[in-house]
């Protein structure tokens, strides 16, 4: 059976999930092709993965699953062309449904962006209507999902982001670990502020000496932000990784050499920094209304009551970097648990309701 797996929004961020769900399906017996946009091409240095363009699509001679990763307004236009053309059912990755406008506006988005979400949630409703399977990585998405989609009877399954093992051997030596980094989009819902404020009160306190703050985003600090910094990265306290997109290589080597990452978020629903860092054995700090499924208090992460109380924060990683090893070995072994690939065959095979005997057949 053919599975066609469709991400054409660019973010160099997926490309490792992307990977995983290819690799996945290959395990579950499917034949998996990628329609993808032109831009993941360059990371696949080694071919391993076929491929198909857009104009291309009707060449296939068949497909039975549309996988969509990612949300991109052409996505309406394939699932109708996949769903009346080749009769396939459709999946669809619904990373994050809309939550409140409340919600937002209290994590720092302002008005305009607001209501660009909910310009997108309109989208999602045209997406869901057309889509057979709704695949959500975690329980309040799943929750919000039950909220603002009650009324479509969809199979929904409750299921995290899925990635392949990147750890390498020269990765592995958790003694190596000198950053306390925020990695991503510097966006207000990811208190990015909060972190830079923390940084500069440290490196102005001497507090958590001899550990560097390091940012690493495709983004651009502002001029503002800039001249707040710019005495602290020429002390060598913070370290700027910005403004380019970053390859997978070089995203990995920053959380391999992170102490802790920084997950301290205003709201968060699902994030792909957290899997991300506890492939590379590093913690995370998140604050306490946003505990999840996925961490543990005292293993993997440790839980705050503000991300404005510096003092709560640097106790909190002393915490963590006076006991590395332990928490980086309990962070490797959740990676394994929650968010390796191959761990993930038994779910999938009841999502696409295959048995042992049709895996070893397909």
């Amino acid at each position: 059976m053919k599975i066609v797996i469709t991400s054409l929004k660019y973010n160099i961020g997926h490309y490792s999930h992307l990977a995983a769900y290819y690799r996945l399906f290959e395990k579950l017996g499917f034949e998996p092709i990628f329609l993808i946009h032109k831009s993941y091409y360059k990371l696949d240095t080694n071919n391993d993965y076929q491929k198909i363009s857009e104009k291309r699509i009707f060449k296939l001679e068949s497909c039975n699953y549309l996988f969509i990763y990612s949300p991109s307004f052409k996505n309406i236009i394939i699932q109708i062309l996949f769903k009346f053309f080749y009769k396939c059912k459709i999946v669809y990755v619904f990373h994050e449904p809309f939550d409140s406008v409340k919600t937002y506006l209290s994590s720092g988005f302002s008005r305009k962006r607001v209501a660009m979400l909910f310009l997108n949630h309109l989208y999602h409703k045209a997406v869901i209507k057309l889509t057979s399977i709704v695949i959500l990585p975690s329980k309040s998405s799943m929750d919000a999902f039950g909220k603002r989609f009650s009324l479509y009877k969809k199979d929904k399954y409750q299921t995290s982001l899925i990635f392949n093992d990147e750890l390498k051997e020269e990765n592995e030596n958790i003694l190596n670990k000198k950053y306390i980094s925020y990695i991503g989009t510097i966006s207000a819902d990811h208190a990015f502020s909060e972190y830079l404020n923390f940084a500069m009160y440290c490196a102005e306190n001497g507090l958590l000496r001899g550990i560097t703050f390091l940012i690493a985003s495709k983004n651009f600090l502002d001029s503002e932000q800039m001249s707040k910094v710019s005495k602290y990265v020429e002390s060598g306290n913070i370290k700027l990784l910005v403004g380019k997109p970053l390859m997978t290589e070089e995203i990995n080597r920053c959380f391999a050499e992170s102490a802790v990452v920084w997950n301290a978020y205003h709201r968060s629903m699902q994030s792909g920094v957290l899997p991300k860092a506890f492939m590379f054995k590093t913690p995370v700090i998140i604050l306490r209304k946003n505990d999840n499924e996925f961490v543990e208090e005292g293993k993997t992460a440790l839980l705050l009551n503000s991300n404005t109380d510096f003092i709560e924060i640097s106790e909190a990683i002393k915490k963590i970097v006076e006991n590395q090893v332990f928490y980086s070995e309990n962070c490797r072994n959740s990676f394994i648990q929650y968010f390796f690939n191959e761990s993930k065959t038994e779910e999938y095979k009841k999502i696409f309701k295959i048995s042992d005997i049709e895996t070893k057949s397909l």
